[in-house]
């Protein structure tokens, strides 16, 4: 049994919210008996990338309340508000997406690093510009693209330039590394700003010393 599972046989409300689950067993839809709610994460990651400029993409046009991470973690407070109200026993599970490839954020969070770009803080040794030796192999290419699209006009633009990732120990561009860290720096605090709201609320209902 899942681990969720165990709070719901126990007589909890449960809840999820995004990516918890990839349901390669179909029991896993039964651990939550009040909702499960990814809102079609897996199909629209596969549609995400036909949409996106470049591998990196921060959004000027796109409302932050669009995007996936921001909607689970609205549900999700929504949900703890209802169970807290109902005085129920509660387990509320919340998945992000992000900083998963392809990283599309709101321009917002992006542009919180400029001054790191201007820095060089992401500029490495030739020697560090490959990918890390420590990780396993199956995160080198699993389910994700062949190239790296480059941005154009901060993704503005479609892509003007790509790369074939190619083989596992083939160098990459300090170009490419520092979109991809900008771009990860940019997500990871894009969910730190989501996680804030959901320790916003434990605050508002006093839920600390209720655990």
């Amino acid at each position: 049994m899942a681990f969720p599972g165990l709070f719901t046989k126990a007589g909890y409300k449960s809840s999820a919210y995004g990516k918890i689950l990839h349901w390669e067993d179909s029991s896993d839809k039964d651990v939550w008996n009040h909702e499960q709610w990814d809102n079609g994460w897996y199909e629209y990651q596969s549609e995400e990338i036909k949409l996106m400029n470049a591998t990196t993409m921060p959004d000027k046009i796109k409302p932050v309340e669009e995007f996936r991470d921001f909607q689970y973690t609205s549900r999700a407070i929504s949900t703890i508000h209802k169970f807290h109200a109902e005085q129920q026993l509660f387990l509320v599970g919340l998945g992000f997406k992000l900083p998963h490839l392809q990283v599309h954020v709101p321009f917002k969070y992006f542009d919180m690093y400029r001054n790191k770009q201007q820095q060089g803080m992401w500029k490495r040794r030739r020697k560090e510009l490959k990918f890390p030796n420590s990780a396993p192999i199956i995160a080198h290419k699993c389910c994700g693209a062949k190239d790296f699209a480059f941005m154009n006009k901060e993704g503005g633009e479609k892509a003007l330039k790509k790369r074939n990732i190619g083989r596992i120990n083939q160098p990459f561009s300090q170009q490419m590394h520092t979109e991809l860290s900008w771009g990860y720096a940019a997500a990871v605090t894009f969910l730190d700003a989501q996680v804030g709201r959901l320790l916003d609320v434990i605050d508002e209902l006093d839920l600390w010393h209720n655990l």
